[in-house]
Parts: C-alpha cells; sequence; structure tokens
C-alpha cells in the first residue's frame, strides 16, 4: 500500500473543509470504497476517521482491516460487539448482553449496515454538528440539528435513512450515493 499523508480525522473537524462541495468530494470515495466491500460480503466493523486514509492528492483509501469479516462467515461463528470503536458502535450492539459478547453469540442483524451509521456519524460530524453519538442514541430519532448542512428535504430524508435505529431500514452505501446530494455537481 501507498504512503498516505493523512488520515480522515484531520479533515473531518477542519472548518476549512466543512462545507458541501468538501463533504461531497471526501463521501463519494469513502461510499464508493463501501460499495466494493460490501458488494464483496465484508463488513469492516472499526469504520472511523482514522481509518479512513487520505493522500497528499485527496485520494481516499480504506485502512485497517484487523476487524474486517466476510459476512458469510456469520453462520459458521458468531461476532462480537467488541469490535467498533464505542464513538462509532451503531445501536444493535448495545442490545447484546455483554455475557452474549463475550460467548461470541451471533448477534442479529449484525451486517454491512454497521459501517453505514458509521458513515452517518462521520456525515454529521464534517457537517459541523455539535450532537453526540450519545444524544442521537437518547434521541432515537434524526433531527436536521445533525445535519446543518442540508437544507433539501430531499437531503433530509436521504440522512435520515443513514443514523436509524434498525439496521434494515438504514440506507445501503449505493443508495447513499446515489442519491440527490452525492449526485450534484460541485466543481
Amino acid at each position: 500500500m501507498e504512503f498516505c499523508d493523512y488520515s480522515f480525522d484531520d479533515f473531518i473537524h477542519n472548518p476549512k473543509f466543512q462545507n458541501v462541495k468538501s463533504i461531497v468530494f471526501f463521501f463519494r470515495q469513502i461510499l464508493t470504497g463501501l460499495i466494493y466491500l460490501h458488494e464483496h460480503r465484508i463488513v469492516h466493523r472499526d469504520f472511523k476517521p482514522g481509518n479512513i486514509l487520505v493522500t497528499k492528492d485527496y485520494v481516499v483509501k480504506i485502512g485497517d482491516f484487523g476487524m474486517s469479516r466476510y459476512l458469510a462467515d456469520a453462520r459458521y461463528r458468531g461476532y462480537t460487539a467488541e469490535c467498533i470503536c464505542t464513538y462509532y458502535k451503531p445501536p444493535e450492539f448495545y442490545r447484546i448482553t455483554p455475557r452474549k459478547a463475550l460467548n461470541a453469540i451471533y448477534i442479529p442483524n449484525y451486517c454491512e449496515k454497521v459501517d453505514i451509521w458509521a458513515v452517518g456519524l462521520m456525515l454529521s460530524e464534517m457537517m459541523g454538528s455539535k450532537i453526540t453519538p450519545k444524544q442521537i442514541l437518547t434521541q432515537r430519532r434524526t433531527t436536521p440539528e445533525f445535519f446543518p448542512l442540508l437544507t433539501l428535504e430531499e437531503d433530509l430524508e436521504m440522512a435520515s435513512r443513514i443514523i436509524i435505529f434498525e439496521p434494515k431500514y438504514r440506507s445501503s452505501a449505493k443508495a447513499i450515493l446515489n442519491s440527490r446530494f452525492f449526485q450534484q455537481q460541485i466543481f
């Protein structure tokens, strides 16, 4: 793998990049990478800004596959909830008792949608939201404050399907990328 000068951590909270043009530019690449993984039945399971690498030419690369799994493996062995950085952990992992997690019991609805939850939180962060994941888990619904740069109802609807509690209703990376917001011309 080539050397990458930055991680997405260097951009996500930087006010210089908290604009629609930068968000669309970076997230198109992030979503394209996730689509590739998910089409190959790979769930990253530790998707966070520090694991998204960026070259000096602003090309995004997904890194750190140490926790990733091939989804077909779930039939043969369960996965624990201890793999995802707590900040980006989706709500389905909080419904698991510690005993079950320690015994590696199969987690219902554990699929590629765990990565989508993390994308939603990163999108919210890059838009300058001051809402924390804990507040999202407490409120149990998405509000416009999560995505301050989205003004059109259609875009807010797209965002509300990313940070949604039931994984089966969460959008896929492909659906998010094909939304009006990410298809707009930014250059």
